[in-house]
């Protein structure tokens, strides 16, 4: 699962003390970073949005982030000049659960620039609480005053998504947007009153509703959650999910639990009798490992299938006139017969 992006020639831009210009390369380009005017009290940092943000108007935009706690990212290049003393990393900008603010930053381990030399940083990133890191960069610092420049051919991320969601549950800014998962659910509350106050609901008056995150990067993990199903004709969670027509799905209804697989066409694929007091807990997992699908109820293994044609995909939740509430949910390596997710 990894993406690489082979920077092509830009336009020339002056943004605090980092210039960009573009430069003709072997590949077709290079993003060349110019700082002029460094110190140890005179940071320069450099950043893109890897996460949407959603606006005000009458439209919103909403989409998922393109990195998740557990992957790697790389970014390679060359210094071409610099004095001595300067250094470079890699920084993420997310969303803080504390203040629902996008103020909350993350750093990789610095590298020393060497003139003429190659630049190669790298960073595994961290727990950020299941909160959507918005933005991706490069942070420039110099022991004295200095002046450095670089140029970047390459920035590649891969692994697997590793995070867990619990408590506030699913991200919001300050506006109360969720931000990092795309939903078409009807409502959304902060917990289902006294029945289960600390879960986080949503649900449709009628028809089914869909909440996910993830992107088509995602290949093999597994998808696990704790939810409550108050009043709904069904509900379950999501992997390899696609888009509305296209994923695999856990789902209980009110007299079973089913595998469903929808490829523009719903199909059942499995399905066993199953009873459940209504809102009452239970943890529902599907672990994508290659072809192989494998669901879960209470940690008992409950089917198997083979897919080939959905791979890929991200995870999320549906639910079908009624309400649904969740816990906690996780994201993980898939680790075969475990009943709970490497995390």
């Amino acid at each position: 699962m990894t993406k690489i992006f082979s920077i092509s020639p830009t336009i020339a831009v002056r943004a605090f003390d980092v210039r960009f210009c573009g430069g003709l390369g072997i590949d077709g380009g290079v993003l060349r970073i110019e700082m002029p005017d460094l110190s140890r009290s005179r940071i320069a940092r450099i950043s893109t949005p890897v996460c949407v943000k959603p606006g005000g108007g009458g439209y919103s935009i909403i989409g998922t982030s393109k990195l998740y706690t557990g992957m790697t990212v790389e970014i390679e290049g060359i210094t071409k000049s610099t004095n001595p003393g300067v250094s470079a990393r890699i920084f993420v900008r997310y969303l803080n659960r504390a203040t629902k603010a996008y103020d909350g930053l993350a750093f990789g381990e610095p590298v020393t620039l060497l003139a003429g030399k190659p630049l190669s940083l790298s960073f595994t990133l961290p727990d950020t609480g299941g909160w959507p890191i918005v933005d991706l960069g490069i942070e420039f610092s110099a022991l004295s005053r200095a002046a450095a420049c670089i140029e970047i051919d390459h920035v590649r991320w891969n692994g697997t998504p590793q995070f867990t969601l619990e408590g506030d549950l699913f991200p919001q800014n300050e506006e109360k947007h969720v931000i990092g998962w795309i939903s078409d659910m009807e409502m959304r509350w902060n917990n289902m009153g006294s029945r289960n106050p600390s879960l986080f609901a949503f649900g449709q008056n009628d028809g089914r509703g869909y909440l996910a995150t993830g992107t088509l990067e995602w290949t093999n993990y597994a998808m696990e959650s704790d939810i409550v199903i108050h009043s709904a004709d069904e509900a379950g969670i999501l992997v390899r999910y696609q888009g509305l027509g296209r994923h695999i799905a856990l789902v209980k209804t009110r007299e079973s639990i089913r595998l469903v697989r929808t490829c523009y066409e719903e199909s059942v694929l499995a399905e066993k009798k199953l009873s459940w007091e209504e809102d009452t807990p239970h943890a529902l997992k599907l672990v994508a490992d290659g072809e192989l699908i494998t669901a879960y109820v209470d940690g008992q293994k409950m089917f198997e299938h083979r897919e080939k044609e959905l791979a890929c995909g991200g995870a999320g939740f549906l639910v079908t006139t009624g309400i649904m509430g969740i816990k906690r949910l996780s994201v993980g390596r898939p680790r075969g017969d475990m009943g709970r997710i490497d995390l």
